[in-house]
């Protein structure tokens, strides 16, 4: 039997922003916790503001908005794109610090996996970087 999502170990990832980078002098962290999954079931994630600024990541509605990718072969693809009606709001979702968004995405094939996010310190028009998570496997 396959534990429960609740049970299920979690990974983590922290992606460091430098000092130097986008987010000016003061280092920023956003940390991405993902929850383990099976095939067609939901994978919960977090995105998580550690740092002192607000950031802002990527959404579709309600929802945060990571693209996907699969590890195969020649490295990672894209396996899930992140494509958004055109009827809900694409603006970036604010976290402020300390602040974390729960969400979730369904994986339909078995696989190594990791999500993408993009953040920005800006709300629009702003160049962004993605926020990677570790990999994780699909069963």
């Amino acid at each position: 039997t396959r534990p429960s999502i609740r049970s299920m170990c979690q990974v983590l990832a922290v992606a460091t922003l430098s000092a130097c980078g986008l987010f000016g002098p003061e280092s920023s962290a956003v940390v991405i916790v993902t929850d383990v999954a099976s095939a067609n079931q939901p994978t919960r994630f977090t995105v998580r503001n550690g740092g002192s600024h607000v950031v802002f990541v990527s959404r579709c509605g309600d929802h945060v908005r990571p693209v996907v990718d699969r590890l195969g072969d020649d490295g990672w693809l894209n396996a899930m794109g992140s494509a958004c009606q055109d009827n809900v709001s694409q603006a970036p979702l604010a976290l402020g610090p300390g602040e974390a968004r729960v969400d979730g995405v369904t994986i339909s094939q078995p696989g190594t996996y990791r999500l993408r996010v993009a953040l920005t310190r800006e709300s629009v028009n702003a160049p962004s970087l993605s926020v990677v998570s570790p990999r994780f496997v699909v069963r």
